[in-house]
């Protein structure tokens, strides 16, 4: 197609691509709109393909993790302006603390990258991709677990108050992000 790929910029466009084959075809056609031919860099993946929902908890995590609450609030808005409710993005946050709390017992186990994969694919009954360990054991490694189980415990709690109507969502949601990021 007339493009070349700088460093690491084919995994990133792969990892954006969460190793989907039609993702990638479609984010090879996102590319070649943005760039007609030439040398693809990891800014041109980062400028050219938008950003997953996966992407967004992700930078969102990041935030929470980093104490960014105000910034952590504007993707919330920001994500909520798109049409994603917070019961949602409550899950997708729960396994992403779940997926924290599980790498970092399999890793004080003494357990390896490759190792902590075949025991939650294993776990799951699903291929757990190794990026998603990767970026899990750098995230946890200066988490206690007592945090992530009460983090998992703040997610669990907010959802049953949402979905028993306690108070409007995104004021529970918003009490959550705050509860979870002044814990960390």
């Amino acid at each position: 197609q007339g493009l070349t790929f700088d460093g690491n910029s084919f995994e990133q466009l792969l990892i954006k691509s969460s190793f989907q084959f039609s993702e990638i075809q479609k984010n090879l056609l996102f590319l070649q709109s943005y760039k007609d031919s030439g040398l693809i860099t990891e800014e041109d993946i980062v400028e050219a393909i938008p950003k997953t929902l996966q992407d967004n908890i992700f930078d969102l995590t990041q935030l929470i993790l980093r104490n960014k609450i105000d910034q952590a609030r504007e993707l919330v808005k920001d994500l909520t302006l798109q049409g994603e409710d917070e019961i949602k993005l409550i899950a997708i946050l729960l396994g992403q603390f779940r997926m924290f709390s599980q790498v970092k017992i399999f890793s004080e186990e003494g357990q390896s990258e490759s190792q902590i994969v075949a025991s939650l694919s294993e776990l799951s009954g699903r291929k757990v991709n190794p990026y998603q360990v990767k970026f899990a054991l750098r995230d946890s490694r200066r988490l206690s677990l007592s945090f992530l189980k009460q983090a998992m415990m703040t997610f669990i709690e907010t959802d049953f108050a949402i979905k028993s109507g306690t108070y409007e969502k995104d004021y529970l949601f918003d009490l959550a992000l705050l509860k979870v990021a002044n814990s960390v």
